[in-house]
């Protein structure tokens, strides 16, 4: 099988299944609590933004959010071994978290995995993509068995 992205064309192997993620997976977001509340934040919960997404497993975050802060906000902590997925920005950055997490509502997550994941990799469902919607998230789960 083989999957066209906008300027070249990515082989997959046949040993593969390629399945859209919203077919193997329930996804959430998370949220951002207000910037003008200072002690929503330095708190003692990883938070990730885009910039933590590493393409691999995430043991760390540059940010923190208070238990306040989650609260007064959509933000919701993330159980590890989670797969993250940028929305927005660096589209299609992908990580895994280790930690408990929560995150803001730029990165999709998966709540429940209905399907062991072995590796994943994510390759552009042939439209152009400049957002990836929580609703519909786009792209190609692979697992090799």
């Amino acid at each position: 099988m083989s999957v066209h992205t906008n300027s070249s064309q990515v082989l997959i192997p046949s040993t593969w299944i390629g399945v859209k993620l919203g077919e193997i997976e329930i996804w959430g977001s998370g949220g951002t609590p207000s910037s003008t509340v200072q002690q929503y934040y330095d708190g003692d919960i990883p938070w990730l933004v885009i910039g933590d997404l590493n393409d691999g497993y995430i043991y760390k975050s540059k940010k923190r959010i208070s238990e306040a802060g989650l609260e007064n906000s959509s933000a919701k902590i993330v159980a590890p071994g989670n797969v993250l997925v940028a929305m927005y920005g660096s589209i299609g950055k992908v990580g895994i978290n280790k930690i408990p997490v929560a995150t803001n509502q730029a990165i999709a997550f998966t709540q429940e995995l209905r399907t062991c994941l072995r590796r994943i990799r994510l390759v552009p469902s042939g439209r152009k993509m400049s957002t990836i919607k929580e609703s519909g998230v786009r792209g190609y789960s692979s697992c090799q068995g």
